[in-house]
């Protein structure tokens, strides 16, 4: 949409109209009841105008991110265990950077008070996952944080190891002269 396209009310048929995506105009009754979430609207008798409202869609891209960082709290905790606040929030507007077009999202980081440059280059301190850096650490750190166990405890925990392999291995013996799932839907040779 241009400047000056931006700047005046137009129907919503008319913002739908898009020659790359030709069924977009199956979408005006849904797009007719939230067009009003990003735009301006003006009623002229039983018609309605719209107009491209900058805060707006800043404002619905900050619900936005809102809700996915709710959905990662709630459906996937792992991803975004031990960050900050902060950290989470960069977390989730690094996720949404390949959904929403470039120019919104770098408004979106902006009205965070996030500088751009570093979200872009990802020089953020916060951006590191601690199931990562503790991966990185060195092996002599774990190894001292590591337990001491009784001679007892530990000869019963070499025999479960020992047992669960002994198992592992019968399965696969057994599991050695079946045939493969895939094998039922393949064409039988003749």
């Amino acid at each position: 949409m241009s400047l000056q396209a931006s700047s005046m009310y137009q129907e919503a048929e008319s913002l739908l109209c898009c020659e790359s995506w030709p069924s977009a105009h199956q979408l005006l009754p849904l797009a007719q009841q939230h067009l009003s979430c990003i735009c301006d609207v003006k009623e002229v008798g039983d018609d309605l105008y719209y107009r491209l409202n900058d805060q707006k869609v800043i404002a619905f891209l900050r619900v936005c991110t809102h809700r996915a960082l709710a959905a990662f709290q709630s459906h996937s905790p792992a991803s975004i265990a031990g960050l900050s606040t902060e950290d989470q929030q960069m977390y989730v507007l690094r996720f949404l950077k390949e959904y929403v077009p470039a120019m919104w999202h770098d408004k979106l980081v902006e009205s965070y008070g996030i500088d751009l440059k570093a979200f872009n280059s990802g020089d953020s301190a916060g951006t590191v996952r601690p199931a990562l850096a503790t991966v990185n650490q060195p092996l002599a750190d774990t190894a001292e944080k590591r337990p001491k166990l009784d001679p007892k405890e530990a000869a019963r925990k070499k025999a479960e190891e020992t047992r669960a392999a002994a198992a592992a291995a019968k399965l696969k013996k057994d599991a050695a002269g079946t045939k493969k799932i895939s094998s039922f839907f393949s064409a039988k040779k003749t």
